[in-house]
């Protein structure tokens, strides 16, 4: 539903590696605050948080 927030849930490969954490451990402190902050928005909002942070793909029924 539009008005839902999301469960944000890492990749985890068959080995155990979760690359997207890696990555976000990795920046430095403005930028990962920064992604935490749009993570917690989005776990609250979901697509309806919109531009600049959820687009809907078109022709699709998939959002980024």
């Amino acid at each position: 539903m539009l008005g839902e927030g999301w469960n944000i849930i890492y990749y985890e490969s068959p080995s155990g590696d979760v690359p997207v954490y890696d990555f976000i451990e990795s920046l430095n402190s403005t930028a990962k605050s920064k992604v935490l902050n749009t993570f917690d928005l989005l776990t609250e909002f979901g697509i309806k948080l919109g531009l600049p942070h959820v687009k809907k793909a078109i022709g699709t029924d998939l959002w980024s």
